[in-house]
C-alpha cells in the first residue's frame, strides 16, 4: 500500500513538472541534431548558403508535432509557432547547432556524453506530449478512438512525419523514406503510449492517467539510455517476428499439378495401375 502510495505521488509530481524551458530545450536540441544528421555533409552548404531555409527547417522539425497535429484536426497549422517566447529559444538553440565558434554545441550534443546529458530529459516530455495530443483530438472527436491514437502518436513523433516537408525545402525527395513504410521504434513507443492513454481516458484502464504516463516513461528513459550506450535495438522486433506470420502471412496457392492430383478421386490412383498391369499382360 506504501509503495503504491509513492508511485502515484511520484506520478503527480511528474505531471506537474512544467515542460517550458528545460524538457522543450532539450527537444530543440535533438531535433536539430537529428536535422544535421539526416542533411549530412550538406548540413554547411545549407547553413552557409542559405540561412532563412536551413532556419525554418529546423522549425519544422522542433514543433513538428503540434504543425502535423493541427493539420489532420483541421486546426491552423500557422497556431504551432504562436508562442514567441518558444520560437525564440528554438532559434537560439539552432543559431548555437549551427553557428556556434569551431561547431563546439553541435560537436558536443553529438558525443554520447552529450547524448546522455540531452536524450532522458526529452524522454521525460514523451508521454506527456502524446498525452497532449490526445487532449487536443478528444476536444474534437470526444469519441474518436482511433482519431486520439493517432493524433497521439504524431503529438510524439511529428518531426519524423514532417521530415519529408523538411527534406522538400532542402531540395531532397526520398518518398519511400517514412515512417508509415518503415516505422521507427520511436513512432511504435509513441503508438504504444497513445493507445494505453486513449484506453484510459475511454474508462477502460482503471489508472490515472499521470500514473500510465510516469510508468511509460520509466520505460522509455532506461531504453534510450540503453540504445545510446550499448545500440539496443527495436524492442518490438521480437514480438512482430512471432506475429507477423500468424497475422499477416498469405497461404500460398498449390500449382496446377498439385492442385490436379488433390481434387483426383480416391480411387483413381488404384485404377490406373490395374490399367497399367492389364497393358502389359497383354503386350506379352
Amino acid at each position: 500500500m506504501e509503495l503504491s502510495a509513492t508511485f502515484a505521488e511520484l506520478a503527480r509530481q511528474y505531471d506537474a513538472l512544467p515542460m517550458f524551458p528545460i524538457f522543450d530545450i532539450s527537444h530543440y536540441i535533438l531535433m536539430i541534431l537529428a536535422l544535421r544528421h539526416d542533411a549530412g555533409i550538406g548540413a554547411d552548404a545549407l547553413a552557409e548558403t542559405n540561412a532563412l531555409a536551413c532556419w525554418l527547417c529546423s522549425m519544422l522539425s522542433c514543433f513538428g508535432g503540434k504543425i502535423v497535429a493541427n493539420f489532420l484536426l483541421g486546426q491552423p497549422v500557422i497556431a504551432a509557432f504562436n508562442s514567441t517566447k518558444h520560437i525564440i529559444v528554438a532559434t537560439i538553440v539552432w543559431y548555437l547547432m549551427f553557428y556556434s565558434p569551431w561547431d563546439i554545441c553541435h560537436q558536443l550534443m553529438d558525443t554520447k556524453v552529450g547524448k546522455l546529458l540531452v536524450y532522458p530529459i526529452k524522454e521525460f516530455s514523451r508521454a506527456k506530449k502524446v498525452a497532449s495530443g490526445i487532449a487536443q483530438a478528444a476536444a474534437v472527436y470526444p469519441e474518436g478512438f482511433i482519431v486520439m491514437v493517432i493524433i497521439g502518436a504524431v503529438k510524439g513523433t511529428g518531426s519524423l512525419f514532417i521530415r519529408n516537408v523538411e527534406r522538400l525545402l532542402r531540395g531532397v525527395w526520398v518518398p519511400t523514406s517514412n515512417e508509415i513504410m518503415s516505422p521507427s521504434a520511436t513512432f511504435k513507443i509513441s503508438v504504444t503510449c497513445a493507445l494505453l492513454l486513449t484506453a484510459q481516458r475511454m474508462g477502460y484502464i482503471p489508472f490515472a492517467p499521470e500514473q500510465i504516463m510516469f510508468a511509460l516513461t520509466m520505460f522509455i528513459v532506461p531504453y534510450k539510455v540503453a540504445v545510446i550506450l550499448y545500440s539496443v535495438g527495436d524492442p518490438y522486433v521480437h514480438m512482430e517476428k512471432v506475429l507477423r506470420p500468424v497475422l499477416f502471412k498469405k497461404k500460398k496457392t498449390l500449382p496446377a499439378e498439385e492442385k490436379e492430383t488433390v481434387a483426383a478421386p480416391a480411387g483413381t490412383g488404384r485404377e490406373t495401375r490395374r490399367r497399367d498391369r492389364d497393358g502389359r499382360k497383354k503386350a506379352e
